[in-house]
């Protein structure tokens, strides 16, 4: 059983159409959405604005989204990918973290 968080985010990986960016040319952007995401999550404290995940993930391509990976993991120590399992859930890499 999904949370609301998880549906909403998972809906949104289903539903939203994928851009496709010049990952070497979209430094900039990559930088912007690191900070982002770093703000609506682990920077906010106990609190997460889930939506800044669900804007970001959901509408690139997955060659964006690794070199997003790669870029929060050298700025912040930790992956992208642990920072959304820490935002959704425990239980999110057994029904679908794969799709990042």
């Amino acid at each position: 059983e999904f949370s609301s968080k998880e549906r909403k985010f998972f809906l949104g990986l289903i539903n939203a159409p994928r851009s496709h960016v010049d990952v070497a040319a979209a430094q900039d952007f990559i930088d912007r959405d690191v900070k982002e995401l770093y703000i609506a999550g682990p920077g906010r404290g106990w609190s997460s604005d889930i939506s800044a995940f669900i804007k970001i993930i959901t509408k690139h391509d997955n060659e964006y989204l690794t070199a997003l990976n790669v870029a929060y993991g050298r700025k912040y120590g930790d992956s992208l990918v642990r920072a959304v399992e820490k935002q959704f859930s425990n239980n999110v890499p057994g029904k679908g973290m794969g799709a990042m």
